[in-house]
């Protein structure tokens, strides 16, 4: 069993937690890993809660704080489309 418990909670829901074991969870939307062990993440709202998205595990992945902020309120379909945007401009001024 994982003994863990939650710090500090801020309003723009990134937590630090601290944990008796080192363990890992890949990040909901780069797939990296993040060690749990007294790290800052985010809570990302897989559906944005500003398209109907609800609060509910289901709906929830752990994330890095920089990723959760360039997802922002985009799906994750609408992400991929805005970053296949951005690699084709980069692309095209080399």
């Amino acid at each position: 069993m994982i003994e863990s418990y939650i710090k500090h909670l801020e309003s723009n829901h990134n937590l630090v937690i601290h944990s008796e074991e080192n363990w890992t969870v890949d990040c909901g939307i780069c797939g990296e890993n993040i060690n749990m062990g007294d790290m800052v993440f985010s809570l990302d709202h897989i559906i944005p809660a500003s398209k109907g998205g609800t609060d509910t595990p289901e709906n929830m992945s752990i994330t890095h704080p920089e990723c959760n902020q360039v997802k922002s309120d985009l799906s994750l379909e609408e992400l991929v489309e805005k970053m296949k945007l951005i690699v084709s401009y980069q692309e095209s001024k080399l």
